[in-house]
């Protein structure tokens, strides 16, 4: 394949690991799929900011397009599928359709292992796809949206395995013995003894013999002449089999793309008291900077020169920063006391309705808050003009 090709892989870590041997691994795909899954159920839409500095929600047409980016593909299905490649491949590319006119009309995804990324003596970057009949078909940079997991020079990403192929094939070295163990029925190499020289012809016939009897589970062997048999003097608690299966399978993963621990569904020890703090720190670390080129690269190949100082491309980071009930209601009512939100905006972020006859569009602040230049106002004017004394009666 494409990617054994640009990123060969030492047999140091005991395993030759590919882009398939990867996701077989069970945190590594968990660990992908959560940042994908993750980035996929995000609001994505463009938005506008007017001459009053005020943001909305743009009436432009790359919004239809960020609801269906071809007529094959949801928004879902294609941010998904970009993170994805991002976390797996190292790259992911989608070609830009426009019509006649300069307007961007459909995106379509290229598997990164079809796609070959070239720059000529100007400078320019060129991409060149490589389709099934061997064909190559050149596409200009502002036509391709590029987004990189992790780059060194800034021209094309870096896959995950080219970075931690050694302890990859140390995880893939772990489940392959594993595997030939339970395979062995849970039985550990063996060591036969013969108190003669034995000929290569009575080996293979008392090989033979032993094979029958014990790889098919069928009953014991029986064994004469003065053979003894002997387990070696190895086991899996003596090299903490599972102490390092469980380490290699949750915290080196965990590492490689900043996911918790315990969002891989392992059973590493975690205090729910801090639960929304990592969570804060998956958002910042693991989907942010995704988020962050996502956005961008669609601004720089989306929009049009004039366009990108008063529109841009933004994710709703809101629905995974959210607190549990108790905390989201008192910082909404913090936000409506103090005049930041309306009742209607807050109800809007919970999904409900507003409230009818425009009575949530109001915005309302503690009596016992003002703002400091009235309150200024007030005390300059109290001193200036005290107000007369009032005379008994």
């Amino acid at each position: 394949a494409f990617l054994e090709q640009i990123t060969p892989v030492s047999k140091r870590g005991g395993s030759i690991v590919t882009a398939d041997t990867m996701l077989a691994i069970s945190s590594v795909w968990c660990a992908v799929n959560l940042i994908a899954n993750s980035i996929k159920c995000l609001p994505f839409s463009l938005y506008e900011r007017d001459d009053e500095d005020e943001r909305h929600y743009a009436a432009h047409p790359l919004n239809r397009l960020y609801q269906l980016p071809n007529p094959h593909l949801t928004i879902s299905r294609w941010l998904r599928l970009m993170a994805l490649w991002m976390c797996t491949q190292g790259n992911a590319y989608s070609e830009i359709v426009r019509n006649g006119f300069g307007d961007v009309v459909a995106l379509y995804p290229i598997h990164p292992m079809y796609m070959e990324v070239w720059r000529n003596d100007a400078g320019e970057r060129w991409y060149v796809v490589r389709k099934a009949n061997g064909e190559a078909a050149p596409l200009l940079e502002r036509d391709v949206l590029h987004f990189q997991w992790c780059s060194v020079d800034g021209f094309v990403g870096i896959p995950p395995i080219a970075l931690w192929r050694q302890s990859l094939g140390h995880i893939v070295t772990i489940k392959e013995y594993g595997a030939r163990f339970f395979a062995n029925d849970a039985r550990f190499p063996l060591v036969i003894t013969h108190p003669s020289r034995l000929t290569d012809d009575q080996r293979d016939e008392w090989r033979a013999e032993w094979r029958k009897a014990y790889e098919n589970g069928i009953g014991p062997a029986i064994i004469d002449s003065g053979i003894d048999i002997k387990e070696m003097a190895f086991n899996n608690t003596d090299s903490q089999f599972l102490d390092l299966r469980k380490y290699e399978e949750s915290s080196t993963i965990a590492r490689m793309w900043f996911t918790p621990a315990y969002k891989l569904k392992s059973d590493t020890a975690m205090k729910y008291d801090n639960m929304e703090q990592l969570a804060m720190e998956y958002v910042a670390d693991a989907v942010m900077p995704h988020c962050i080129d996502i956005e961008q690269e669609c601004d720089l190949k989306l929009l049009r020169d004039s366009e990108r100082e008063r529109y841009y491309s933004e994710f709703d980071l809101a629905g995974l920063l959210r607190a549990d009930t108790k905390t989201t209601f008192e910082m909404y009512e913090r936000a409506i006391n103090c005049g930041i939100f309306n009742p209607d905006e807050c109800r809007r972020r919970l999904n409900e309705n507003p409230i009818p006859n425009g009575l949530g569009t109001l915005f309302t602040r503690s009596q016992n808050t003002k703002p400091a230049e009235l309150m200024q106002q007030e005390i300059d004017a109290g001193f200036a003009a005290p107000s007369p004394a009032v005379s008994p009666p």
